[in-house]
């Protein structure tokens, strides 16, 4: 994360206590964080056909990927491969870190806010990589010769996100100056292309702690498949391989064209239009790499650039807090004044729906991945809400589905699972009923894998923040919403 956006205090409250809170939202409406709506069997990826068809013609064994010549079908056009190769992959990269000082918290470490960090494990806002601390491998000393400390009694260590803290009966205080060894991993995303000659080439990918990229290539080749090397991973398995099936261009979305009629209108006309981007810390900008790159501002910037008009008339205004969700800014139960006089560090001036009924806007995005803990009723009465409190200034909606989170988060086995979160098809269900307008983030990234991209390589900080990448797609489904309706919509697998 940028500096500016270091000082932002909404990233700054949302690196306080956005997981806490969401599970705190779980807990007080008695939901469970992973509940899943039923899957349509059209949609599981294990149905596809492409898949299936890849993984039948490939063999791997043990870390050997073998690639048989034959006829292979890269986003739709055949491919050739004429000569028949097989590559060792690579185990993902291990870092070892040699005496790093710190002082040990007095806190007990847990999570990723508690505790001392151990700070080459950082990943992305302020937060360290989830999982990527080799777990057993930290050893601690007074000084960088010195005897090691006994885990459990001189230090404590949560491995998850690799925090320490003192021991219940430890020969060393807080203020003390140790000396942490240690080892973590990285991320990486290998390439098989094809070049000319039909001959298959492996390409090895650039190793990062959190969002790896697929290697590109300077010479003529197509590529067939992405390897994907999570924390620690040895040995290669079908898992980690995912061929090009599809580009991103042929994702099935739900977003809608044709919705915002007002809007549309007032900008042929050259009136002022008001936008106001209501949401969380995705919209304040997470772990955008600067202001620049926020979904809400390359939105701005291209909604502009696409009507072509230096002088266009349009004002897009960035309502947002971090680790909120949207009956906190509504003031429905639990989050009453007094929730929010027992919570200081958010703060009840700033995260009120009021500075939305204030700008009067033309359109009101609402984008709330926190909402994710919401059943159906609660739902339909918390957006039936917003619905009236918009309505006397003629405001069009456009509803935000929220990008994929965590695998842990989301219930998934697989990075290649459909959209099942109870939240979304509830938005779809509601956006459907009331005729808004709907920008499907949520499909540009349940389609990732078929791009050959598992999707944990576009969250920044490992959880719930997406890269550069991830706010570009919620920026392209956004300003679909501003175009013209088509006369065939597509329609989500």
């Amino acid at each position: 994360m940028n500096d500016s956006l270091k000082q932002d205090p909404c990233v700054s409250a949302m690196i306080r206590g956005t997981r806490g809170l969401l599970l705190g939202l779980f807990v007080a409406f008695g939901i469970s964080p992973l509940a899943r709506a039923a899957e349509p069997a059209a949609a599981s990826a294990k149905s596809d056909a492409g898949l299936r068809a890849f993984l039948a013609k490939v063999t791997v064994h043990k870390s050997t990927l073998t690639i048989p010549a034959g006829s292979y079908t890269v986003a739709g056009r055949a491919v050739e491969v004429r000569q028949s190769a097989s590559f060792g992959i690579a185990s993902a990269e291990i870092v070892s870190v040699e005496n790093e000082a710190l002082k040990l918290s007095k806190d007990k470490p847990g999570g990723w806010a508690q505790g001392t960090r151990l700070r080459s494990v950082a990943g992305g806002g302020g937060l360290n990589a989830y999982r990527a601390f080799v777990a057993g491998s930290l050893v601690i000393r007074r000084t960088p010769d010195g005897e090691p400390l006994a885990e459990g009694k001189d230090y404590l260590v949560s491995p998850e996100f690799g925090m320490v803290g003192i021991g219940p009966d430890a020969c060393v205080t807080p203020e003390d100056t140790v000396y942490a060894s240690y080892r973590y991993g990285l991320l990486r995303i290998d390439s098989v292309f094809v070049d000319r000659l039909g001959r298959p080439i492996l390409v090895k990918g650039t190793p990062d702690i959190v969002v790896p990229r697929p290697p590109e290539i300077t010479w003529d080749g197509v590529r067939l498949c992405n390897i994907f090397r999570p924390y620690g991973a040895r040995e290669l398995t079908t898992e980690h391989l995912f061929p090009i099936l599809e580009t991103a261009t042929m994702a099935p979305t739900r977003t809608t064209r044709g919705r915002l009629p007002r809007a549309l209108k007032k900008i042929e006309a050259n009136k002022l239009l008001t936008i106001v981007c209501l949401g969380d810390s995705v919209t304040q900008g997470g772990d955008a790499s600067r202001a620049s790159r926020r979904y809400v501002d390359r939105f701005r910037t291209q909604l502009a650039d696409g009507f072509d008009d230096p002088v266009l008339k349009i004002n897009v205004v960035n309502i947002s807090y971090g680790g909120t969700a949207s009956r906190q800014w509504l003031r429905l139960e639990p989050f009453t004044d007094a929730w929010f006089a027992a919570t200081p560090h958010m703060p009840a001036d700033e995260i009120t729906f009021e500075r939305v009924e204030a700008l009067k806007p033309d359109v009101l995005t609402i984008e709330f991945v926190n909402d994710a803990y919401l059943d159906e009723a609660t739902f339909e009465a918390t957006y039936s809400t917003i619905l009236e409190r918009v309505k006397p200034f003629g405001t069009e909606i456009v509803l935000i589905t929220p990008h994929f989170t965590t695998p842990d988060w989301m219930g998934m086995k697989t990075l290649r699972e459909a959209e099942t979160r109870p939240y979304v098809h509830a938005l779809y269900r509601f956006a459907e009923k009331h005729q808004l307008a709907v920008a499907d983030a949520s499909a540009r990234w349940a389609h990732l894998w078929k791009e050959g991209l598992p999707y944990v390589t576009l969250l920044k900080n490992t959880l719930n923040h997406p890269d550069d990448r991830g706010h570009q797609l919620f920026a392209d489904e956004l300003l679909k919403c501003f175009e013209p309706a088509t006369t065939t919509a597509p329609t989500q697998d």
